[in-house]
């Protein structure tokens, strides 16, 4: 059984406390805010400084070492250059420039790897090795067997995912769209090692805002109800669970490596600053959806927001949540929520099994129902990515052919003097396509707002927060669908 309290005296955290995201001087230990004597998630967890000061102090910390080899960044850090240097990029392989099998294998190895050995070590380490004991309210030994069964799949598909992302950087890199330095430079005591080193400090801040943003979006009810959902089927977390996510939701989820990639791009800096922002968006997840309060990088705030869903939307590095008023410190009453969630607002594919305490791990035979995720709508929503996916491939990979449709109908004039030209094209389907079907859902079957959970706020502050998180979340797909047309089809 799972401690829920503890008389026991913790070690203080000391100098070292958060060096590569250790608490207290280790990993399975509780972060130095947590009160030992309250039942796990209870205690309090520190706001995030917001405002004016946060907006000034906040370029020096970002970049500071110090703020990086003190969080559990380090580490994520460490096994992408171990990932980078074990099975090295290889711009003059067979299939480098046209995104070949050869080339995505290579690299689905690196990252299978790679995800492999970190969510297994999660699992054991808390559900086996016991060396976690202080387990967050919910189910006290983790999923039955054919929610993980589900978990692993979509996890699974979030790892083929982002191996094809990596194969698309291949692509940009060998084809000279994207200008890079080589490792003996970026990796050595010249500007360029410098450049890489302020880039690489850089990722944890990109793939926070922009985590923040695409997931408040994918949290709109014409977004949530076929997409993201899935994710939130897991009210009481284990590892995998934190990549388990519809293929649509992936890749909003990585989408901020195309800002890493711009930066690659305009500084001229080394190809391993895109390859760590994947990494670290892969393996991240596996610590942050463990569970378990006493394990590295407890993510007390992100378990809360699976419990109580409208709050918590992004990191705890980030203040967006304190300034929209939906930061959630504890399981308990909270002194700094202001929004409008009730425990009769719990997400509709929580099931009460999940909340039962005290089965055994993995309990149960597998079931169609359990393991699937699936309905009559649901599968019309998959069909019509699929379809979307099927255009966007034609467009890539078939359109080399002079009479092909793309290369006749493009470029196309929208308007006096501007052309759209079909790598644009290209973009903004795999930008918009998304929503566009989203929408068409949402109004063939939906009768609540397509903005609930946010229908209650008044447009003048719903409006420019909506449009901040379409851009920020769009604008790198629309990035990607453009090179990847003008690297692979040669537009």
């Amino acid at each position: 059984m799972c401690k829920t309290t503890s008389k026991v005296h913790l070690p203080p955290g000391g100098a070292l406390d958060g060096f590569f995201g250790m608490n207290r001087g280790g990993w399975f230990q509780c972060p130095s805010w947590v009160d030992v004597d309250k039942p796990p998630g209870y205690s309090s967890q520190p706001a995030v400084e917001a405002g004016w000061l946060w907006l000034l102090k906040y370029p020096l910390t970002t970049l500071n070492p110090k703020t990086f080899f003190f969080s559990v960044n380090a580490f994520w850090w460490v096994w992408a250059l171990v990932g980078y240097f074990a099975v090295p990029y290889d711009f003059e392989a067979s299939g480098a420039k046209t995104c070949g099998w050869d080339v995505f294998l290579d690299r689905l190895t690196v990252h299978m790897g790679i995800n492999t050995a970190f969510y297994v070590t999660v699992l054991t380490s808390a559900y086996i090795m016991r060396y976690a004991t202080r387990r967050f309210p919910g189910d006290e030994e983790g999923p039955p067997l054919s929610r993980f069964i589900h978990n692993v799949w979509y996890w699974f598909l979030g790892t083929v995912q982002g191996a094809m992302w990596d194969t698309l950087l291949v692509a940009l890199y060998a084809n000279k769209l994207v200008p890079y330095a080589k490792d003996s430079e970026a990796f050595s005591l010249s500007s360029a090692g410098l450049t890489t080193a302020v880039l690489t400090l850089m990722v944890p801040p990109i793939r926070d805002h922009g985590f923040f943003w695409g997931h408040m979006l994918l949290h709109h009810n014409y977004l949530y109800k076929y997409c993201h959902a899935l994710h939130h089927r897991n009210v009481t977390l284990e590892a995998f669970c934190g990549l388990c996510m519809h293929p649509v939701e992936h890749l909003h989820y990585y989408a901020p490596t195309a800002y890493t990639v711009l930066l690659v791009w305009y500084f001229e800096s080394s190809p391993f600053v895109p390859f760590f922002c994947l990494v670290h968006l892969m393996v991240a997840p596996a610590w942050g959806h463990s569970g378990w309060e006493d394990i590295w990088q407890s993510e007390q705030f992100h378990t809360l927001h699976h419990a109580k869903y409208e709050c918590n939307y992004g990191g705890q590095s980030a203040p967006w949540d304190e300034v929209l008023g939906v930061f959630r410190e504890t399981f308990g009453q909270s002194k700094y929520y202001k929004g409008a969630w009730a425990e009769s607002d719990a997400p509709p594919m929580a099931r009460a099994e999940d909340r039962q305490p005290l089965k055994k791990f993995l309990r149960g035979s597998p079931t169609l129902t359990g393991a699937l995720y699936n309905t009559t709508d649901q599968a019309l929503y998959d069909l019509l990515h699929v379809v979307l996916a099927y255009v966007l491939y034609a467009a890539v990979f078939d359109s080399k052919d002079p009479e092909s449709v793309w290369r006749v109908a493009f470029p196309l004039e929208v308007a006096d003097g501007v052309a759209l030209t079909a790598p644009q094209a290209v973009g903004l389907l795999l930008a918009v396509g998304p929503h566009a079907i989203g929408a068409l859902m949402w109004a063939m079957s939906d009768a609540k707002s397509w903005r609930w959970p946010f229908h209650e706020k008044p447009l003048a502050s719903f409006v420019p927060c909506y449009l901040t998180a379409v851009t920020i979340t769009s604008t790198p797909l629309y990035l990607f669908g453009t090179w990847a047309a003008q690297a692979l089809a040669g537009f």
